[in-house]
């Protein structure tokens, strides 16, 4: 607290006589506290306790994260915008950390207070892999959609900063069959709107400039009707983000519900979750609907396992490779409960081209031994599919013989295998040890 002061004091001199006084209500053993105001002093610190947290919420999660773009995928609750991701070796440290430590812990990639959808966010996670293509295409954007600005106040709307923020807000949370509809405009809208005043920039809650917001919208849906020059070329480009994020999504999935920790399905994630934030990512969800479609997946996948994954991995738009893939994997947890509530985590190491380009793990407790291989790259998964040259070196002692869990497929192996051998119908796999 007293190094907190004293920089206060040497970045604003003028106010030093007034953080002083505050410097005294905080720290009790400061001469001018007499020792009856100790309660008092306590209760004042408790107070402001509980005004950190919103202060903190507002400053940062409800201004910040509104109006600082540069990768909007990292102004999340529970991120920071200047955070930029970590190494598939400091990951494996973390797990092992966590299964140690807080084993049980909730994993979480989606909440009521998220700003964006889980699968909006593995979506433009792969822009951070393709930058220079990225900043081309905002580019050449920002240049052919100057016709379709309007001048509010002497400025030319939208601003470069809300423009950014746009094009990142459509390529994150437009539907994976790219549907532009009269719904998906009236969220898009609702959002923008509120994006606009939390950011406190050129519109408030407090302030509010309708003329801005306004010009803002009508902006939005010049940009998106008809075949002009921005939607050919922004379609064209989700055509190859599109592939790319959806395996990001299926990695998420995976990563949460089988790395150390309690993994949390957020209510309407069962399937692609690409909401806004509140109250968009709070509307009803058909639960029935979803058992209906469960149930059927179960069934056809106890017949046809092999074919449904095809089919599915083929047909991603409605969402139920998702809702496969978090069955498979929490009924894992079902069936090996010792191995994901007490079992080790183990890093697994890869070799050859693409060995930066996967993560490979087992969870082992006793004789249980479980094995996933994952691609940590969508954009190189999404556009290799020969992995022969890059081998996994499974743990010791090593399986004579492993089960694709996806697939129920056994193959013979050894100390390492090819990723060939693992990734078949999709770029996954989840194995156990015969």
């Amino acid at each position: 607290m007293k190094q907190i002061f004293r920089k206060a004091v040497e970045s604003k001199s003028e106010l030093k006589e007034e953080l002083g006084t505050l410097e005294n209500l905080f720290l009790p053993g400061n001469p001018d506290v007499r020792t009856n105001d100790f309660s008092d002093v306590d209760n004042f610190f408790l107070r402001c306790m509980q005004f950190t947290g919103p202060l903190m919420a507002k400053g940062l999660e409800d201004t910040a994260y509104y109006n600082y773009n540069p990768f909007i995928a990292h102004n999340e609750v529970g991120d920071s915008p200047a955070y930029f991701g970590l190494t598939v070796r400091e990951f494996h440290k973390y797990m092992e950390q966590r299964q140690k430590h807080f084993p049980f812990t909730m994993n979480v990639t989606s909440t009521h207070d998220t700003k964006r959808g889980e699968d909006a966010r593995a979506r433009l996670n792969v822009l951070s892999t393709i930058p220079e293509q990225w900043m081309e295409m905002t580019a050449y954007w920002h240049e052919v959609n100057k016709e379709f600005k309007m001048v509010v106040n002497d400025l030319r709307v939208p601003h470069r900063n809300d423009e950014y923020f746009l094009y990142q807000t459509l390529c994150g949370h437009i539907p994976v069959d790219k549907t532009i509809d009269r719904k998906f405009l009236d969220r898009l809208q609702e959002y923008q709107v509120k994006a606009l005043r939390e950011s406190k920039e050129n519109s408030s809650w407090s302030d509010i400039d309708t003329d801005y917001e306004q010009a803002m919208i009508a902006f939005i849906h010049k940009i998106t009707s008809g075949n002009n020059k921005f939607m050919k070329s922004f379609m064209n480009f989700m055509d190859e983000i599109i592939p790319s994020g959806i395996i990001n999504s299926i990695s998420q999935v995976i990563l949460k519900n089988t790395s150390p920790g309690i993994p949390d399905t957020y209510q309407g994630s069962e399937k692609w979750n690409f909401a806004f934030v509140d109250p968009d990512n709070r509307h009803p969800v058909n639960y029935e609907e979803l058992s209906d479609e469960l149930r059927d997946l179960i069934k056809k996948n106890k017949t046809g396992a092999t074919d449904l994954l095809e089919s599915l991995w083929e047909n991603p738009a409605d969402g139920r490779i998702k809702l496969l893939v978090s069955y498979l994997t929490l009924h894992l947890r079902t069936d090996y409960p010792d191995v994901f509530a007490k079992g080790q985590y183990m890093p697994l190491k890869l070799k050859g081209n693409h060995n930066r380009d996967f993560i490979a793990y087992s969870r082992i407790f006793g004789n249980d031994c479980l094995i996933f291989v994952l691609p940590v790259n969508g954009y190189i998964a999404s556009r290799v599919s020969d992995w022969a040259d890059t081998i996994v070196n499974l743990p010791d002692p090593a399986p004579t013989e492993l089960e694709l869990c996806f697939t129920g497929e056994v193959i013979q192996t050894g100390s390492e295998i090819p990723l060939n051998n693992l990734l078949r119908q999709i770029p996954f796999a989840i194995c156990r040890r015969i």
